[in-house]
């Protein structure tokens, strides 16, 4: 099986969202669900893809979220890509302090840069997904 790029960007999108990928290595069918072992996951919202991918797990491809260590980093890339200014120390500021994420999105959301994260997160996405991709050999 080979992921198109319109596949590899949509699963990207959905990992973004916090979903993880399913993917049927001989159908291609394609489900996106919330981290199955969340203590938050509530499966009576999901009990017809759970009816299909139960008992068959082996059958799937499996992508990833990433975990708040990798998205802490690719906060961190992002800020030492901007330029020395008063913003770039904001935000370091706010990577530095209890409750990063939190912090570190106010700063970004108020800013000029705000477009510029965006971009550069997806492309972070994007990057995660291929990591993946590649792992299963899938590259088309």
């Amino acid at each position: 099986m080979k992921l198109s790029q319109n596949t590899i960007r949509e699963i990207a999108d959905w990992l973004q969202c916090g979903m993880e990928c399913w993917i049927h290595k001989h159908k291609g069918t394609m489900y996106f669900l919330p981290d199955l072992e969340d203590p938050y996951f509530d499966p009576s919202q999901w009990e017809d893809v759970l009816t299909d991918v139960r008992g068959h797990e082996c059958e799937y491809l499996v992508f990833h979220k990433m975990d708040s260590s990798h998205s802490f980093r690719i906060m961190q890339h992002f800020v030492h890509s901007l330029g020395e200014g008063s913003l770039r120390n904001d935000l370091e500021n706010a990577l530095s302090r209890p409750k990063p994420f939190r912090h570190f999105n106010e700063k970004v959301e108020c800013s000029s840069v705000r477009t510029d994260w965006a971009d550069f997160r997806f492309n972070a996405h994007m990057d995660w997904v291929k990591s993946q991709v590649d792992c299963y050999e899938l590259v088309s």
